[in-house]
């Protein structure tokens, strides 16, 4: 199944899946142009205007960050490694193109800056069960969803 699909500039779309791959898609022609493959389930993946880069979300508990202008060889750029759970959202920021956000069934929301992928800026911990969903459209403002029911807002 697709899990997560994503607008990738003007010409494109990006898609990501549980078959372990993210494509890269060629409105016009609706050929696939390029396929990534990780290591397990995607859950989700965002694509930002700002650094062109892709954000992806994924069972094996990693955020990773892919540059789709490079070689199939070094596609990878970074890979955040500090949830204790599936990551199943992740949203780049509105105004800085460092900044992402992720949430997972670790019941937290992670703020990084990709420039020190080590730790991220911040944890919140966002609910008393998993995270399900998030948004990040107002630059400062976030927003979560999870199993227990709540719709949380934060404001920094």
């Amino acid at each position: 199944p697709v899990s997560s699909v994503v607008w990738a500039g003007q010409e494109g779309v990006a898609s990501a899946g549980w078959d372990h791959c993210i494509r890269l898609w060629d409105l016009e022609s609706g050929v696939n142009k390029s396929t990534l493959t990780g290591s397990k389930v995607f859950h989700d993946i965002d694509w930002s205007p700002l650094s062109q880069l892709v954000a992806s979300a994924s069972s094996d508990k990693f955020v990773r960050i892919w540059d789709t202008r490079q070689s199939e060889s070094s596609v990878v750029q970074c890979t955040l490694s500090s949830h204790k759970g599936w990551v199943v959202a992740v949203q780049w920021s509105p105004d800085n193109e460092h900044q992402l956000l992720s949430g997972s069934y670790d019941s937290t929301l992670r703020l990084w800056d990709t420039r020190s992928p080590k730790l991220p800026l911040f944890t919140i911990a966002a609910h008393e069960g998993k995270v399900l969903g998030l948004d990040w459209t107002l630059p400062k403002v976030l927003a979560s969803g999870g199993t227990d029911n709540k719709l949380r807002t934060y404001s920094f």
